[in-house]
């Protein structure tokens, strides 16, 4: 094990090495040309590690939170679980508390909305921003442009297709606010974490 970047002190510092800094650093995504992406948790940003360890922040502003779509860091966040990338070389962040899926184009560092809207407690299979989420942790993508996310506070695991379309594949059981039961003989969990 060596150190690819940080140091032991919270922070949001760019850099290299240990001169860059986190803030409670969750999910870490992998892309085909080495680079590493952090949903840096506590700071609210996103950011990107080149293999040689230089930290940079690709998208919003240190502590500050929000749901602001725009470019680098004119977007905002709150409290980013994880991510993942697409063969495009796109990033997807579990944006949790705003209950959204959030999507980066790497090359522009636009941010918009992929999935779900800022209204908490509900559960809707739909397209884009006419689907919710409420508090999504992870998401994984697969080798054909698809997105699974573990919709946590709902129970449920979902499955985004390419053009943004939501759709319920596991779970149902105790949904919290939701008050639907997606047709599935699969039971949810939600622990409470988070």
């Amino acid at each position: 094990v060596s150190r690819l970047a940080g140091s032991h002190k919270y922070g949001s510092d760019n850099g290299q090495g240990d001169v860059a800094s986190f803030s409670r650093p969750r999910g870490i995504a992998l892309d085909s040309s080495g680079i590493v992406y952090v949903a840096d948790y506590s700071n609210h940003i996103i950011r990107k590690i080149t293999p040689v360890g230089v930290v940079s922040t690709l998208a919003g502003t240190a502590g500050e939170e929000g749901s602001a779509d725009g470019f680098g860091a004119a977007a905002s966040f709150n409290l980013p679980w994880s991510v993942a990338t697409d063969s495009a070389g796109n990033v997807y962040v579990a944006d949790t508390n705003n209950n959204r899926l959030r999507k980066i184009v790497v090359s522009t560092g636009a941010v918009t909305s992929y999935v779900g809207n800022s209204i908490a407690n509900q559960y809707n299979d739909g397209t884009g921003t006419n689907a919710y989420l409420n508090l999504p942790m992870d998401v994984f993508a697969d080798a054909n442009g698809f997105m699974y996310v573990a919709d946590t506070q709902n129970n449920l695991v979902r499955k985004i297709s390419p053009a943004a379309e939501v759709v319920t594949v596991a779970g149902g059981g105790g949904l919290a606010g939701a008050g639907l039961i997606p047709p599935s003989s699969a039971s949810g969990f939600w622990d409470g974490y988070g």
